[in-house]
């Protein structure tokens, strides 16, 4: 019997397959991969307008934060999760 919290599927990964049609159609698109360390400055200058806004709306009532964390804060944080994810795939730095 199968285990019931996972989703078993029977098809393979599609990603490195399609990888491969486009880089066939489109050989041009090789030289848009690869590290690019400017994503490095954009980790630092995130992390500390992160923690710039923190400093700025931590002593301020309640309906200033809110909004700045839910709009300011989280772009930030999805930001900085997207970089992440370039990190692990070795696309910041090699």
């Amino acid at each position: 019997m199968a285990a019931p919290d996972y989703i078993r599927v029977t098809h393979g990964e599609p990603h490195a397959a399609r990888g491969r049609q486009l880089l066939a159609a489109h050989p041009e698109l090789r030289a848009l991969a690869g590290p690019l360390p400017a994503s490095a400055l954009w980790i630092l200058g995130l992390v500390v307008a992160q923690c710039g806004l923190a400093l700025w709306v931590g002593d301020r009532r309640w309906f200033v934060w809110v909004p700045c964390a839910y709009v300011i804060g989280a772009t930030i944080d999805h930001a900085l999760w997207a970089l992440i994810h370039d990190c692990c795939h070795n696309l910041v730095l090699r």
